[in-house]
């Protein structure tokens, strides 16, 4: 049974489609029979336990009422609200739907030829969206899974922050002492940061003696640095064209988000801790893990967004989810260029490409496959594209067969598909 099938098979027959558009203290629902006739337009629950009870007890009334065996849920997974509503339902009542937001927009004004937007239209428009097959399966992460993807989202947030905060700090220094780049680079240097801390300010650098900085920065990175870096930083600081009003201010500044940086660094390596804690009891890393491109923190971000790779009946399904399926636009006499559609989760999509930018190497596992699609004339960001959705073919059938990475088989089968 294809995708399709299986999705017209959970809404046809004696069922009741109940439709939810999400808001954060309270939503609004409309319930719609198999056939598409609209039973109920309009009930109003709150976002908790209580408006959870009603909205069942209705629908419970309703399915007696038309003699319904079952009720699915379609909503639309937009922001976290939907989320508490999902889990509760599938724990108490049924199936739950999800409906791209996109496709609710593009078929508010099929409803009634009117862009009118309100609550009640959208829930009846999600509803028969549902009803017609045309929504997404949900795949709610539990057990350890759900704390991976817990887990991935914190330490996405703590990178973000963490890149947010570089970037303040390069700003910050560049406006007092835009010299100082050319000696340090990059903020994750140990000396750096002290050096920072301590004297952000060119004017302070510039009174030192070329010893007593020499000896400092000599301790701070271990005997790395030493007299000739000392002397080109205060050279430097002599003769900064850094503005001169305010400074007090900006180098509290510096100090202030240096701390914060390290802070933010600090709570990442603890989820990075936790993760590959949790990587240990989720089924299936352990066969990713044993793909030599693959880190734990990629197979992390993977199975965080995909769940149990063995629940998918066809590797297609994954590819979708990260938007990795193709399409094209064609008329007439004119053929469109082959592109993803990108309507899938971004975060793994970002993972897949960097782990495809690793094992495109000379040295990377799927260097053979890359290289043959370069060689046949394909663009090299194209080929990353194809070797991306590769990537999750093979991570796919690893974990559904129950085998680890081989690199003789993967290079024999994809020889003998040349």
């Amino acid at each position: 049974m294809n995708t399709r099938q299986r999705k017209l098979e959970l809404v046809k027959g004696r069922v009741l489609i109940v439709g939810v558009d999400v808001g954060k203290y309270g939503h609004v629902a409309a319930v719609r029979s198999a056939d598409g006739e609209i039973v109920k337009k309009r009930i109003l629950f709150d976002n908790n336990l209580s408006g959870f009870e009603l909205l069942t007890n209705q629908v419970r009334c309703l399915c007696k009422q038309y003699n319904a065996s079952r009720a699915v849920l379609g909503l639309e997974p937009t922001g976290h609200y939907w989320q508490a509503l999902a889990y509760w339902w599938e724990d108490n009542e049924g199936p739950v739907a999800l409906v791209n937001p996109m496709h609710t927009n593009r078929a508010k004004e099929l409803e009634d030829n009117s862009p009118l937007k309100n609550d009640s239209k959208d829930a009846e428009v999600i509803s028969g969206l549902v009803a017609d097959g045309k929504y997404l399966e949900c795949h709610l992460p539990r057990g350890v899974f759900a704390t991976l993807r817990n887990l991935v989202m914190q330490r996405a947030r703590c990178c973000a922050s963490e890149a947010q905060l570089i970037n303040q700090i390069h700003q910050s220094v560049d406006r007092i002492f835009p010299e100082l780049v050319r000696v340090f680079s990059n903020l994750k240097v140990k000396s750096y940061r002290m050096l920072l801390l301590r004297y952000s300010d060119p004017a302070s650098l510039a009174r030192m003696r070329a010893a007593t900085l020499a000896k400092k920065l000599h301790k701070w990175s271990r005997g790395q640095l030493g007299n000739s870096r000392a002397e080109q930083i205060i050279d430097l600081a002599r003769r900064s064209v850094g503005i001169r009003e305010g400074t007090s201010a900006i180098s509290s500044e510096i100090k202030r988000l240096i701390r914060r940086l390290e802070s933010v660094e600090a709570d990442r390596r603890l989820i990075e801790a936790e993760i590959k804690t949790s990587l240990k009891q989720t089924p299936g890393a352990a066969l990713l893990l044993s793909i030599p491109d693959f880190g734990p923190m990629t197979v992390a971000s993977i199975l965080a967004h995909t769940g149990d790779l063995a629940a998918y009946q066809h590797p297609d399904q994954v590819i979708k989810l990260a938007g990795l399926n193709l399409f094209e636009i064609s008329s007439g006499q004119h053929k469109g260029r082959m592109r993803i559609t990108k309507r899938g989760r971004p975060h793994l999509r970002k993972v897949l490409y960097m782990a495809a930018l690793r094992a495109s190497k000379r040295a990377g596992s799927f260097h053979y496959y890359y290289a043959r699609l370069v060689d046949n004339k394909t663009q090299p960001t194209v080929a990353l594209v194809a070797l991306m959705r590769k990537i999750l073919r093979v991570s796919w059938a690893l974990v559904k067969k129950s085998e680890k990475f081989e690199l003789s088989k993967l290079t024999q089968h994809l020889q003998q598909a040349a």
